[in-house]
Formats: C-alpha cells, structure tokens, sequence
C-alpha cells in the first residue's frame, strides 16, 4: 500500500513527481484563499528548491531525505543571508505538511532537521535625515503624489501591496482614518495620518489624473494604477536625485515602528497599527529602543554627575 502511495506522484506521463506535488500544492493555496502573492512566493521558492534536489539526484518528494534537505540548507546560505534561507525553509515545511496531510508522504523528512538559526538583527529603516532628502527633491512631474506617498508610508506604517491598494474612499482625509483591506493574511485593520501627511495627499489629488473608471489612489505616470515595481522606481528617481541609498517601502515600515516605539506607543497599539500576528518582530525593535534608554542613562545618570569630580548630591 505504502508504495502504490509513493508512486502515486509519478506518474508515466512524462511529469515528475515534483511538478505534479508542486501543481497540487499550489491549486490547494489559491483553493484556500491565499493571496496570489503569496501563492507566486511559494511557486518562486519551491522553484529554486526543485532545482537543487534535482541536481542531487533527486527527482521525486518521496526521494527526500534529512541529508538532502541539510544539503540545500548548506548550499543557500552561501548566496543567501540568515533571512534568506529561512524562507526557503518555512516554504519546504508548508510544502512537506501539506503532502503528509495528502497521503503523498508517510511521514515528514524534516521532522529531524533543525532549523536553520536565524539572525536576530533589525535591518536599518530609513533615516529620517534621508527621509527629508527624499522630499527634498521631490520637484517637477508628479512631486505631488511622490511627497504623498513617501509621507503615507512614513505616517502609516503600511506594507507596500497595502499601500497600492488603497482606494480614494478608503482615505478619510479629514479625519486621517486610513481602512486598509485585505491586508496580510486578508485582515482588515485601521491606520491613521497625521496633520502633515493629509495637506500632502489633498495637494495631489488636486492634480491627481487618470482613468476615471479606477478609484485606486496612487497612480501611475500613465494614469494607470501604481504597481510595486512604479513605486519602487519611484523611490529609486528621488533617492538618484537626493545622492543617498535607495530605500525599500519596507524601510519605511521599519523606521515608522521603531519612530513609534521612541514616540512611547505602547507595543498592543502598534502590533495593531501595523498588522501582526504576533509581538515577535515588534519585540526585537524594542531592544533597540531599550539600548536608547539605557545610553541616555549613561549620559545623564544623576549619581554619575553629581559624584564626578568630587561634587555629591544635597
């Protein structure tokens, strides 16, 4: 019986094992509703995957072992950082429990592989000097929504798909209530903007054009809506003209967490703010937050000033 199920993704036909466990995988995603970018992710990683156990010799799910999965680990962290490769390994995880809860696999081959440690630094957001170098040259064609926009993500902390989502009903610019929908994991959750970030917007939809038959926010040169590559060109025309570092929409979220956390947000307000599931990300900027309290102690610490130099407190 165990064997009429190994082969049962094999089939004569001329595809391998792979491909159709691949295909099955990826149907069972959309089926469940994931978002098609989250689909494409997985179709991209598995991609890289596949192609690794194939030049091991290995061409089947059935085939795979703890050494072949330790194999690839070893292999991807030479082109890939800590982050990186773990990527790729939640995706082979999600690969392998969904072929065990389909009977493709009597047990899981990873059930014995650690995985692999990940690095707990925080990549550096954008700083706010940068920031204001962005806006600084933000002058000609379209300065308007660039200035709105790199003043939305600041202000909100929005993921970059969140951020072209939105719509113009979406942006109550009178009150600053942002309703993102169909965020991550397809939640819905509120944000607000700030005095400044709102001016900004209503300047560019007075001079917003395009096809009256979208009512997405951000558009693009064409008058069609901003995709993430417009966007990321976007950053990168301003950063060129600013003479700094092109930043990711990312940044912007890392440096609106951490601005936030100095700001005195208390961490359930940003989680929600931000929309994670969990404290784990949040509680990492913290300890960056921590290390500016505790160097602003060493520097204004009472006892160590009156102490210094003889002089004591009255």
């Amino acid at each position: 019986m165990r064997l009429m199920e190994e082969k049962s993704m094999t089939p004569d036909n001329g595809i391998d094992g792979f491909t159709l466990a691949t295909q099955s995988f990826l149907l069972d995603c959309t089926a469940r509703g994931l978002s098609q970018q989250t689909v494409t992710f997985y179709a991209n990683k598995l991609k890289v995957i596949i192609r690794e156990f194939t030049q091991q010799g290995i061409t089947t799910p059935q085939d795979m072992t703890p050494d072949n999965i330790r194999t690839l680990l070893v292999k991807l962290q030479a082109t890939h950082n800590s982050g990186g490769v773990h990527t790729f390994y939640r995706t082979l995880r999600t690969f392998i429990n969904y072929l065990v809860s389909e009977g493709e696999l009597t047990h899981s081959p990873l059930a014995r592989v650690h995985p692999p440690k990940l690095a707990q630094e925080i990549i550096e957001p954008v700083s706010v000097e940068h920031v204001s170098a962005l806006l600084s040259v933000c002058h000609g064609s379209y300065a308007d929504r660039d200035r709105a926009m790199i003043l939305t993500l600041l202000d909100s902390g929005l993921r970059a798909q969140e951020l072209l989502n939105l719509r113009l009903q979406d942006v109550d610019v009178a009150t600053g209530r942002v309703v993102v929908r169909h965020g991550k994991g397809k939640k819905d959750r509120i944000v607000y903007l700030g005095a400044n970030t709102r001016k900004a917007i209503l300047k560019y939809l007075k001079v917003r054009r395009g096809d009256t038959e979208t009512d997405r926010l951000w558009l693009a040169d064409d008058g069609r809506p901003l995709g993430y590559w417009g966007l990321f060109n976007i950053l990168r025309r301003r950063a060129k003209a600013a003479g700094i570092p092109t930043p990711s929409p990312h940044d912007f979220r890392r440096a609106f967490a951490l601005l936030s956390l100095r700001r005195h947000v208390d961490l359930i307000t940003l989680q929600r703010l931000m929309g994670h599931s969990s404290m784990v990300i949040l509680q990492r900027y913290l300890a960056i937050v921590d290390d500016d309290l505790k160097r602003a102690h060493q520097e204004t610490s009472p006892v160590d000033y009156y102490l210094k130099g003889g002089r004591h407190a009255r």
